[in-house]
This record gives structure tokens, sequence and C-alpha cells, in this order.
């Protein structure tokens, strides 16, 4: 008996319809597309209008990498630079894996950076580059904050800054190192807890000028996370973020902590306000200690507090 088997519904329709699409067995070459990193484009953007620029990026450097070892780079492979422009957190210690480096004439900057691009500052092979411009200085941008209201609720607001200045110009400013230590073996560090998240790290600092507007800040640190390994079954999501500040003189520390310790910020919530203990951060210490400025760095810690689970990891 012959087995018959009833057409498909597609199957009669292929044959109804003179446009019904079929499968395309055709074999196709496979579509190549160039893959670019970020430095490529950056590179390839920006080059036409920097390669006549005496400046040089330097990049890929560690970030324990201090100005004296730059200039030691360049000099003891028989380059002289006129300036060097570089930013070290005065908190930390650190570069941001980058620096600018300027020359007397093009041609000894073209020079510089064929011989020496890929050469090693201590173990790692630098990139150097043509001058990539940046905005300096934005002082109006968007501040972004996220507020925790509840176990897991959490609302969002943006709001616009405008004439905004750094409390610490970091590539303008060279003495970064004297905060390493200084205002908190002085007593005029203090820890400013119960923050949001805010973003990016220039609406922190401005909305830190804003809550202590009736003081004089030398410094605001980048904001520090509430620590990584909690489970948040443990501890449900708050705002638990914290930042460092540092002010002229220890009874301007004082006042701070006694005026603002539970002041309401612009996001609703009050924030915690202490000073910093004067307790070494080993981390800093072991990156820092023996950087060629002969500064030793030392950062406060936050325990002591309600919240004595808060960890200071400003690396």
């Amino acid at each position: 008996m012959e087995n018959t088997k009833p057409a498909s519904d597609s199957f009669l329709r292929s044959r109804a319809s003179s446009n019904w699409r079929t499968k395309d067995t055709t074999p196709t070459a496979p579509i190549t597309q160039p893959r670019y990193t970020q430095d490529d484009m950056l590179d390839n953007r920006q080059f036409k209008a920097t390669s006549n620029s005496t400046r040089l990026y330097v990049g890929n450097l560690l970030y324990t990498v201090q100005r004296a070892q730059i200039e030691s780079f360049f000099s003891d492979n028989g380059f002289q630079i006129n300036n060097m422009t570089m930013s070290i957190d005065p908190f930390t210690g650190r570069n941001p894996s980058y620096a600018f480096v300027d020359f007397a004439t093009t041609m000894e900057a073209e020079r510089a950076m064929t011989i020496l691009n890929g050469k090693h500052i201590l173990g790692r092979p630098v990139r150097i580059r043509p001058n990539i411009e940046h905005a300096k200085n934005k002082r109006t941008f968007q501040s972004r904050t996220q507020v925790w209201t509840g176990h897991s609720n959490k609302r969002e607001y943006v709001k616009e800054v405008t004439n905004y200045t750094p409390t610490f110009n970091t590539f303008e400013r060279t003495d970064a190192s004297t905060h390493w230590e200084t205002p908190c073996v002085e007593g005029r560090r203090i820890w400013v807890g119960a923050l949001p998240r805010i973003e990016p790290q220039a609406a922190v600092d401005a909305e830190m000028q804003e809550l202590f507007n009736d003081f004089l800040l030398l410094a605001v640190s980048k904001v520090i996370n509430p620590p990584a390994w909690q489970p948040e079954s443990i501890k449900p999501p708050t705002n638990r973020r914290f930042v460092y500040i540092d002010l002229a003189t220890k009874d301007e520390a004082d006042r701070a902590v006694s005026e603002i310790h539970g002041k309401v910020g612009s996001w609703g919530g009050r924030v915690k306000v202490r000073i910093a203990e004067n307790t070494s951060n080993r981390k800093v210490l072991r990156e820092q200690g023996d950087a060629s400025i002969g500064q030793t760095a030392s950062l406060a810690t936050g325990s002591g507090d309600e919240d004595s689970d808060d960890v200071e990891n400003l690396a």
C-alpha cells in the first residue's frame, strides 16, 4: 500500500503564489569588517588635527608612575622635554594611566614618538601618540543621581550643573602629594557618608561644593563604593557611598562635622560627617612610599562609625 502524506499548508501556498519565499541555498561569501580598537579610533580621529603639534600623549602607564619617572624616561633616552602635564590624585597618588609632554619643535616630538613608542616604563610598554585633545574644565554638564528609598526601590533624577569649577584641578596642580598624609595628620580631613550614587565624578565634586558652601574645600576624593563582597540578601542596597574632603584647618573640619552632620542633601537624604581617622592606607604606602618625590602616602580609614562595615578602598 502506497504511503501518501497530505501536503503541508506552506507547500500548497508556495505552489499557489509566485512570490512565496523559498530557502536560498546559494553559497555566499562571509562578510568581513575591519575591527578597530578604541585607541585606533582616537588615533585616527585626532591625528590630522594634532600631527603638527609639539605635544605628545604618553599612555598605558602604570597608575603608580610619577612625574620624575617620566622625565627620567625621556632624558635617559636623549630627549629634552619643555613641559609635562600629568594628573595625580591627591588621595591615592595615582595617575589616570596617561600624561602629556611638550617638546621645543614638531620634528623633535615626531622623533621621540618614533623612537620611544613601545619602550618600557617600570616594566610596561608605553603608547606614545600625537596629542589627543579633550575638553578642558567642562563647566556645564548633567548630574545623574540614583537614590535608594527602600529594600529594592530607587528613584533617579537628572539635573543640570552650570558654572562648575573643580575643587582640585589635577591637571593644573602639582601639589597632590601634600594631601597624601598632611591633612589627615593635622585632623582636617573629614569623612562624608550616606551618599547616593552620583555620576559623573565632577557631579560629586559639585554636590559637595553645594553641601559645604560655607567652607573652603581644598580637595574632594572620588566616591568610594560599599563593599562588593556583601550580598544584597544580607545587606540591601542603600545610600552607603562616601568621600573624603580636605579642609584648610582643623577648626574648619570640626565646624563642618558640627554643622553638616545630619544635613539633608539635594537628593533628600541626610549625610553623615566625621573626622577621618589617622590610619595609613597600606596599599598607597606600598605603591607610593618609594616615589621619587620623597613623600609618604597615608590615608584615613572609616572605622568607628555607626556603619562600621564601610570599607574605605581608595584604590
